[in-house]
Formats: C-alpha cells, sequence, structure tokens
C-alpha cells in the first residue's frame, strides 16, 4: 500500500504538496492551491482532488499526469471532495451535500457516488451516505 502525505502546507491546515515512495525513492509533487489526495490501489495511481481549479488529477506512482478531469456537477447537490470507499470499484468515492429541499435525505447527509475515470463524467454510481 502506497501512504501518501502532505509535506507542505499552505497554512496550519490545507496542504498544498503530495508526496508517496516508489521505487526507492520519493515522489513529491508541488501545487499552488490546496490539495487532497488519496491513492487507489485498484488503479495504482494517487487521486488529487485541486478544488481551486475544479480538476481532479490521477498521477501514476512515478508522480507523472496521466488524466485530469473537470469536477462533476450533480443536480441540486455541491460537491464536497473525495474519499477513500473500500465499496467502489476504484476504491475512491467523491462526495456530494444536498444543497436543494428535493434532494438527499431528511439529514441532509453527504453522500459518496463511485468515481469512474473516464472522460464522459467521473460520478459513478450511488455508494451510500457519508459518516
Amino acid at each position: 500500500m502506497t501512504k501518501i502525505t502532505y509535506p507542505k502546507y499552505s497554512d496550519d491546515y490545507d496542504p498544498i504538496s503530495v508526496a508517496w515512495s516508489y521505487d526507492e525513492s520519493e515522489v513529491e509533487i508541488d501545487f499552488y492551491k490546496p490539495i487532497s489526495a488519496v491513492f487507489s490501489e485498484s488503479m495504482n495511481k494517487v487521486v488529487v482532488e485541486v478544488f481551486d481549479d475544479g480538476v481532479i488529477n490521477f498521477y501514476d506512482l512515478n508522480g507523472i499526469l496521466s488524466n485530469s478531469f473537470s469536477i462533476p456537477e450533480l443536480d441540486g447537490y455541491k460537491y464536497r471532495g473525495i474519499n477513500k470507499n473500500l465499496k467502489s470499484k476504484t476504491g475512491v468515492s467523491l462526495l456530494f451535500y444536498p444543497v436543494r429541499k428535493d434532494v438527499g435525505s431528511e439529514w441532509r447527509d453527504i453522500e459518496q457516488y463511485e468515481l469512474v475515470p473516464v472522460e464522459e463524467t467521473l460520478l459513478g454510481s450511488y455508494l451510500g451516505i457519508y459518516r
């Protein structure tokens, strides 16, 4: 399993770089905006969300960017981030929270959807609520 670390922060909370070990060396990618990252075992890639740019990037373990897609939209919801999820075939889910009263549960729970790394959409099937 590849362990993700955040070596640099823009302040005390927001990471602006991500790092992991690969082939006996350290791979580090710097950004100028806050990020969130997870490792997908099934894709063997590091998935990095750059919310301010509206993209989700997919990096090979050697640090090379393999794909970049726009953050998907879901009618009636606002995008919240990425998360590890064992129910997802890719091991990664997309989080959304309801912003309209006619969607979501009565408790306004954040919902998880499968991350599907294809060009048309990254949004796959509903996986459940996020707690």
